[in-house]
């Protein structure tokens, strides 16, 4: 099972806590690995499971090719942090791609919908409950995949963003 964590800052993005639930993984049996786009872990999270590939700038086709790969194999974007937001998920869910991270402020993930979303303060046995729960039944992954990708197209684009702003200006007369 592949996962994988976007952003420059190893700490504030949750690392600690996905390497620890990737640990657990591991020693239930799950081959887990861990893809880290952006941020560096400290030596003490560092694994022959972990691949960091550093900053990637997709605007370099060999770099945006190397981010698509990642996303497109991996299973979940997991990323724990303790933002009030994250383009990281809105992104994840233009590929397919459901998050798992914790409820904080306006993550735009959805339970059941585009991934879950635990509560502040959830740790390992809550995310590796969700995780054992799609390996036990893997048309339900498949159907939360489906509904990431749908929820990015109806809410979590540009041009979605746009038609709300504009249904709310209109509703009030502007």
């Amino acid at each position: 099972m592949r996962f994988v964590l976007v952003g420059r800052d190893w700490w504030a993005k949750g690392g600690p806590l996905v390497f620890e639930t990737l640990v657990e993984l591991r020693a239930r049996g799950i081959d887990a690995v861990l893809d880290v786009i952006g941020a560096t872990p400290p030596r003490e999270h560092i694994a022959d499971f972990v691949t960091v590939h550093g900053v990637l700038d997709k605007s370099l086709p060999n770099e945006m090719a190397t981010f698509e790969a990642v996303m497109r194999r991996s299973h979940f974007l997991f990323q724990p942090s303790l933002e009030s937001y994250g383009f990281a998920f809105c992104e994840a869910s233009a590929y397919g791609l459901p998050s798992l991270c914790l409820r904080i402020g306006g993550v735009p993930v959805r339970e059941g919908v585009n991934g879950h979303a635990l509560p502040y303060g959830s740790g390992p046995e809550g995310f590796l409950n969700r995780i054992e729960t799609y390996l036990e039944n893997p048309k339900s992954y498949e159907a939360l995949r489906r509904s990431a990708r749908k929820e990015y197209e109806d809410r979590l684009n540009w041009d979605a963003w746009g038609r709300r702003v504009d249904a709310i200006l209109a509703e009030r007369g502007r």
